[in-house]
Order: structure tokens, then C-alpha cells, then sequence
């Protein structure tokens, strides 16, 4: 169905979505930041087809409080019923940020980032950023796959009261890309490929250390029986839960390769050649 010229969302929609998202986030979460960038900022925002970008970090070490994330998705969700405008906001954490190998911008895009983009509640954490050049494609791989599966997770509960079809992509995709992370982060370590999941899940915790891998092994099992999931993800406070702890679980694991490995090694980024 064609949606009429007047439904379409007016800069009055974007003006109010930014100051009550502003506002919510303000009242409840002093140590946060939300930065906008884009065609909103600089003027060129064509009303109905000009996406609202920016992003929020969140002042956390590598695991996000999934209790904040939720509540951050609860105020988005909201704004968005009285204000259905196109949003791509990107959740993000300060360590990430702060370590850069996990982040999904480049020195480049961060510099324009820092340099273009206005803080519109909160901390300046932008200036925290790292951005890193020529990862192997692995890592970079890795570093879109956290941002996709945070900002599923942020965009879920609007998902869910508008298109439980997306709301379903995101968790299976989510739930797949947590799965497959330790192959990723071994790979990222040895250049050794290891096919099987669960044995690439014991080789990560022989290289890197014990986590608590019951979260993982508990969506492995789901993933090879999908009429399970079906029927475990039809309740959406299980949906939901199981996302968090697929969120928890790869945060986890990011944190605990930047802690065995605190220095970037040439396999991870490239010399800039200077």
C-alpha cells in the first residue's frame, strides 16, 4: 500500500523525535552520550527519505548492561510511535571505542565523525574513539558483526510492536553471528579455520581462557533444532532474553581477546607505511 504524501514524517517529526530521545536518555542516564551526524546536522535533511543518524555510548567497558540497552530500546520505541521517521542510531561501549580493533570506523570516518558530528545529550565520548585502518577482513568482519547485533538488539521492542517478521530476522541473525564468533577470534589469533563450532569454541577457551560458555552451547543447540527455537522464541521475553545473553556472550568474548591481547599485532592491522 502506497503511504499518502501528508503521512510522511516532517522535519517537525525529526525536530521532536531528537529532543524527546534527548530528553528521555537525559532524566535517566547523565553518564551517557548521543551524538548526531549527517544530513540532520549539516542542513541537508530531505524530510520522508533522510535517515537520522547517529549514535549512542554508552559508559560501559566492553559488556553493555543489557538492563540499559533495553530501557535505552523501550525510550526509542516510543519516540518512534509519535514520530515514525527513518533512525540509524549505533549502540556502542567506550572501551571498544577506546581499544578500536572491535569499532566499525576507520581512521578516516573517525576523524570526520569527531569533526563533524554534534553531541546531543551527554558526555563527549567521541573523542575517545580509535579508529584503525587496513584490519584484516576478518576483524573488520568482526567489528560489523558486534555493531549489527547491538543495534538489532536496540531497534528490537520497535521491531517487535511493528514488524515481528523483522524482529525474527534480527534474533535468528543474532543468535548465528554469536555463534560463530570464536571460530572468528581464533582465526583472528592462529590463521587456523576450524570449521565446527563447538570445537572452535574449545579452541578459543584453550587460547584465551575460560568463559562461561553455557550461553553459547545453549544457542548452538537451538540452532540445530530449529522447531525448538521456534517454539522457545515465540514467548518475547524469551526472544529477548536469549538475544541479551547472545549480546553478553560475544561482548564477553571480545573483552577477553583485547585482554589477553592488549597490544594490536601486524595480523590485526596492517602498518600504515609511513
Amino acid at each position: 500500500m502506497k503511504r499518502k504524501a501528508k503521512e510522511l514524517p516532517t522535519q517537525r517529526n525529526y525536530n521532536r523525535f531528537v529532543k524527546e530521545f534527548s530528553d528521555a536518555l537525559g532524566r535517566k542516564y547523565p553518564k551517557i552520550c548521543f551524538f548526531l551526524y549527517g544530513s540532520y546536522v549539516d542542513g541537508r535533511l530531505v524530510s520522508g527519505r533522510s535517515d537520522l543518524d547517529g549514535g549512542i555510548i554508552l559508559n560501559a567497558e566492553f559488556v553493555t548492561p543489557k538492563r540499559t540497552v533495553m530501557d535505552i530500546a523501550g525510550i526509542l520505541a516510543r519516540g518512534l510511535s509519535r514520530n515514525r521517521i527513518p533512525v540509524q542510531l549505533n549502540l556502542m561501549d567506550r572501551a571498544t571505542n577506546r581499544d578500536g580493533r572491535f569499532l566499525s570506523y576507520t581512521q578516516d570516518y573517525k576523524e570526520w565523525l569527531q569533526g563533524d558530528s554534534v553531541v546531543g545529550y551527554g558526555s563527549d565520548y567521541l573523542k575517545e574513539m580509535r579508529g584503525l585502518d587496513y584490519k584484516l577482513g576478518c576483524l573488520t568482519a568482526i567489528a560489523f558483526n558486534l555493531r549489527a547485533v547491538r543495534n538489532h538488539l536496540l531497534e528490537s521492542l520497535d521491531d517487535l510492536a511493528i514488524d515481528p517478521k523483522r524482529f525474527e530476522k534480527g534474533l535468528l541473525e543474532s543468535l548465528k553471528t554469536a555463534s560463530a564468533l570464536p571460530k572468528k577470534l581464533v582465526y583472528l589469533q592462529t590463521g587456523e579455520v576450524i570449521p565446527c563450532r563447538t570445537k572452535s569454541l574449545q579452541e578459543f577457551e584453550r587460547i584465551f581462557g575460560q568463559i562461561d560458555s553455557n550461553t553459547l552451547k545453549r544457542i548452538l543447540s537451538l540452532l540445530n533444532n530449529p522447531i525448538a527455537l521456534f517454539n522457545y522464541a515465540e514467548n518475547s521475553d524469551n526472544a529477548l532474553q536469549l538475544w541479551q545473553d547472545a549480546l553478553t556472550i560475544m561482548e564477553t568474548m571480545i573483552r577477553t581477546y583485547v585482554q589477553r591481547f592488549p597490544k594490536i599485532s601486524r595480523r590485526e592491522v596492517a602498518p600504515q607505511g609511513r
